[in-house]
């Protein structure tokens, strides 16, 4: 006997968010509304739709396939995402200061790393350091990370000691960050703060020092 074919079920997750952590918060409650107006033999939607105007389409997968609530035999698909990445990069004294935003594609990494190794260049003939602020990042595509695991060796092979990274705790955020960048070795370490004061404190204990002490201005 032919079994009867069901209607295809589908939960939308609608994202504006500008944070990942707020659309974790948005997602979460339209799953429980599915939940509630759904009996439990409907069982789990067939399809989730994630519309993402503000996260990278990578970014979306990782998140969906880190979330224990939704059963693995759910389909995903992404749509109405952009890729909106940018940076700032400046130096002062023996420090690179970056504020990163948005979601990055290939080209954003590109770019980066060729400004990144040009203010550097300035700095070779003696140690120097790099602080990042990270909390308007919202990831990138894998595409990304052979480019930014190859500037750190660059940077580590000629003379970057310290390097600070400034961000909510984010597990997502800190996968990806940690497939890119070493953590320590015998001349370099890199260390992440919640805050930027303990960032900035780290370093200028470390003999590195900066004027400016608010990167989260510069993202605004």
């Amino acid at each position: 006997m032919t079994q009867p074919v069901r209607n295809r079920q589908v939960l939308a997750l609608v994202d504006d968010a500008p944070t990942l952590a707020t659309a974790h918060k948005d997602s979460k409650i339209c799953h429980q509304n599915w939940q509630d107006n759904h009996n439990s033999t409907s069982g789990c939607p067939d399809i989730v739709l994630l519309r993402c105007t503000n996260l990278s389409r990578y970014t979306a997968k990782l998140y969906i396939n880190m979330r224990p609530t939704l059963h693995s035999n759910i389909k995903l698909k992404v749509v109405l995402n952009s890729m909106n990445g940018k940076f700032q990069l400046w130096h002062e004294q023996n420090v690179i200061l970056a504020v990163v935003i948005g979601g990055w594609d290939r080209r954003t990494a590109e770019e980066y790393s060729a400004e990144f190794k040009k203010l550097a260049s300035k700095l070779l003939d003696a140690p120097w350091a790099h602080i990042v602020y990270l909390d308007q990042w919202e990831l990138g595509v894998p595409e990304i990370e052979p480019i930014i695991q190859e500037l750190v060796q660059w940077c580590i092979a000629h003379n970057l000691r310290f390097a600070a990274q400034v961000y909510c705790p984010h597990m997502v955020k800190r996968y990806q960050l940690e497939r890119m960048i070493i953590e320590r070795t015998e001349f370099f370490e890199r260390r992440v703060y919640p805050t930027q004061i303990e960032a900035f404190q780290w370093l200028a204990s470390e003999g590195f020092h900066m004027q400016t002490q608010d990167l989260q201005q510069k993202a605004s």
